[in-house]
């Protein structure tokens, strides 16, 4: 439990919102009470032998488990069930093998045994605490590890608020693939009905399969196959992609609720009212308990056989939200916190602000795993929640931003897009069914007219498009289509989706696919040899 918990925070520092350093006191508390159990269990058991060979023989089978068996993990995304039953079958036969030799040698050979045990014992121990101080020392100097106390972000400032007079909302619900709300409308057909004035665009694709870059590539229209530092692509899109800064000329306050900040370029992010350049945390609190669920996660996940991993899944978020018990900013700070967004919006609601005219930017958990979420927007634990619950209390979340812009009477000359990054992410080598997100706009000056559908072929790049004509910003024509004055030969355009190819758990590069008519037909995506192998991922 311990050593897998170490390295993993120390190999991704970056990946977490608090310093390792910090959890020294807690984590060695965590151990003390791993420690206590065992006592406990052994003066239960009385300290029999057969106590001590058989916490020998689980350790054993787990450290065997992490350093040559687990050649299948996937990514940490918070997905499920995704191992064969082959697989776990062999790989549960392999533990009770373990078990099986031990004790029979054991049975066999008494008190010579039980000193083999001993020195084994000592020496996976001794091995395993040199990893860990070699994992200290290395990363000790690593001018990477910056302070977590320090750092610029987008603050929670304006979340419950509308401008007076032009309001363009864009809702990007992480992972909505239309498939998953043709599930809720198999169950609630009339789900939809609250969005009278919107036009839905089902024969969407997104350019590409993952959260990044597919959030500053809706921003930017830049494409990036991690040919350079992810940093540095962002920052060079937003000075190429001059579209904000025209928004922001025309007189637009500009929100960004992205936990990433660094998804939004500096040159950008800048001009946003939520931006926090330098922002100080003037008191961390950390969880002993989280700490400790957190070390029995990660340790789980890392030696427990296929059978019980997914009772140990993991996310950075996750490992974040257990170890920090509340992080207080000088700026509240915005995290991906569905559910405590909606609970605020509840109590609030939305007020009207000085700005005249903004354009909000949400990107929220929406469709993603873990499901934490309930319809009704209420936080529940991941043993309880339900991917169709999610996925309605994604949407309302926004059916009541939008109850409060008609409450304020600033709902008809709202422009709204509900939409996402990307549609169902797979991890395999290549797609084997077609992945849409959900696409729906309404523009200012519609309200009771009844949903429409388009059978446009649309594409993540003809946001910025769309968007131009109602921020008075002009593009160029070969940047994508205006959504509302597409012509019938558009409907015979080329897309293409960048798929991430995932080989051995790791993302090693994007394959090109080629759409060709509806994209709702997989028959209609064609694999290309245009490959785009990752040099910075």
């Amino acid at each position: 439990m311990i050593y897998p918990f170490m390295e993993t925070l120390l190999s991704n520092k970056k990946e977490f919102a608090f310093q390792t350093g910090s959890t020294t006191v807690y984590a060695a508390g965590a151990v003390l009470i791993m420690y206590g159990i065992l006592i406990l269990l052994g003066f239960l058991f009385r300290y029999h032998m057969l106590y001590a060979v058989a916490l020998f023989v689980f350790s054993i089978a787990a450290y065997i488990q992490q350093m040559f068996l687990n050649g299948q993990l996937f990514l940490m995304d918070g997905g499920k069930n995704r191992w064969g039953i082959g697989l776990k079958l062999s790989n549960i036969v392999i533990w009770f093998l373990i078990f099986a030799i031990i004790f029979l040698l054991w049975r066999w050979f008494g008190e010579k045994m039980m000193h083999a045990v001993k020195w084994t014992a000592c020496a996976l121990t001794l091995m395993q605490l040199a990893g860990i101080i070699s994992l200290v020392v290395s990363n000790a100097g690593d001018k990477a590890i910056k302070s977590k106390t320090t750092t610029d972000y987008f603050s929670t400032d304006g979340i419950y608020e509308a401008a007076s007079d032009e309001n363009i909302m864009i809702f990007v619900l992480d992972t909505y693939d239309i498939d998953y709300l043709h599930e809720v409308l198999q169950e609630h057909p009339d789900f939809l009905e609250p969005l009278k004035g919107f036009t839905y665009f089902p024969d969407t694709v997104s350019q590409f399969s993952r959260t990044f870059p597919s959030i500053p590539y809706m921003l930017t229209n830049e494409l990036y196959f991690y040919e350079k530092p992810y940093v540095e692509y962002c920052d060079e899109a937003y000075i190429k992609c001059d579209f904000w800064d025209k928004v922001h000329n025309n007189g637009y306050e500009l929100y960004f609720y992205e936990e990433s900040s660094e998804y939004v370029g500096s040159s950008l992010r800048r001009k946003a009212s939520n931006y926090v350049a330098e922002g100080h945390v003037i008191d961390t609190k950390i969880s002993l308990a989280g700490v400790f669920e957190a070390m029995c996660r990660i340790g789980g996940y890392r030696g427990g056989p296929y059978v019980v991993k997914d009772y140990f899944l993991y996310t950075a978020g996750k490992i974040n939200s257990l170890v920090v018990k509340q992080r207080i900013w000088d700026r509240t700070r915005f995290w991906v916190d569905d559910a405590a967004v909606y609970a605020g919006l509840k109590e609030s609601g939305l007020t009207v602000n000085s700005d005249e005219k903004a354009v909000r930017f949400y990107h929220f958990n929406g469709a993603h795993a873990p499901y934490t979420m309930n319809e009704t927007g209420k936080a529940v634990s991941e043993t309880h929640g339900d991917k169709m619950a999610q996925y309605m209390g994604a949407m309302n979340m926004v059916y009541h931003y939008m109850d409060e812009l008609k409450r304020l009477g600033l709902y008809e000359n709202a422009t709204i897009i509900i939409t996402a990054d990307h549609g169902e992410n797979y991890v395999t080598e290549a797609l084997e069914q077609n992945t849409n997100p959900i696409l729906f706009i309404k523009p200012a000056g519609r309200y009771k007219e009844e949903l429409e559908i388009s059978d446009i072929c649309a594409s993540q790049n003809d946001m910025l498009p769309t968007l131009a004509p109602i921020l008075g910003v002009k593009v160029d024509a070969d940047m994508g289509l205006d959504l509302f004055d597409a012509s019938i030969d558009d409907k015979n355009r080329i897309r293409r989706h960048y798929y991430t190819v995932v080989e051995n758990t790791e993302q090693t590069k994007t394959r090109t696919y080629e759409i060709r008519g509806s994209s709702l037909n997989f028959d209609n995506w064609s694999a290309t040899d245009e490959y785009h192998e990752f040099l910075y991922y």
